[in-house]
């Protein structure tokens, strides 16, 4: 590809990735996977189809060790954008991309109403009064509109759900003293 023909490509991606509503911030991450994917890609052994080589370059990437599954994810729908929906290309039309979508990994960004009801009823099993609840749920909330990583998300919890047990206030909300004693 010219170099004159992988601007406009980058720029149309571009385009698609705004249109297809993906947030400002993963933005950046999709152009990453879709690099990365482009050198194997541009690789791959001979005889080896497109569809089949994309199926093992998927693979290998969610074996891989600290690969989180929503990079799969990303790496995916870069690749079915790229291929799929800007070039039209032949073999992207016969991938089963519903099979790396949601049901396969949790996306951060994406509100997964099982997991935080789930979440939910565990909070209230560890005896939160319903503000603490919400405001975990809130939290969670933004978190994942806010497209936080998901080991980020993890964290954030631990430290205030051991905030909120730390005072062992069994009413309303830790306040900014209560706070200030807890990481003291």
């Amino acid at each position: 590809m010219t170099s004159g023909k992988k601007d406009e490509f980058l720029r149309d991606f571009q385009d698609l990735l705004v249109r297809e509503r993906v947030p400002e911030k993963s933005r950046p991450y999709y152009l990453r996977h879709l690099e990365r994917w482009g050198v194997a890609f541009r690789q791959r052994p001979a005889g080896i189809s497109k569809k089949d080589f994309l199926e093992e370059y998927l693979n290998k990437l969610s074996h891989t060790a600290g690969t989180e599954p929503f990079v799969v994810y990303q790496t995916a729908e870069a690749v079915r954008m790229a291929h799929e929906v800007l070039l039209g290309e032949e073999w992207a039309h016969l991938v089963d991309w519903e099979g790396y979508r949601v049901d396969r990994f949790e996306v951060p960004g994406e509100l997964i109403v099982e997991t935080l009801d789930k979440l939910r009823d565990v909070w209230a099993a560890m005896g939160f009064s319903g503000d603490k609840v919400d405001s975990l749920t809130a939290l969670v909330r933004v978190m994942r509109e806010g497209n936080y990583a998901l080991r980020t998300e993890e964290n954030y919890l631990q430290w205030v759900v051991r905030l909120m047990t730390h005072g062992k206030r069994e009413d309303g909300l830790p306040g900014v003293a209560e706070a200030e004693v807890f990481f003291e």
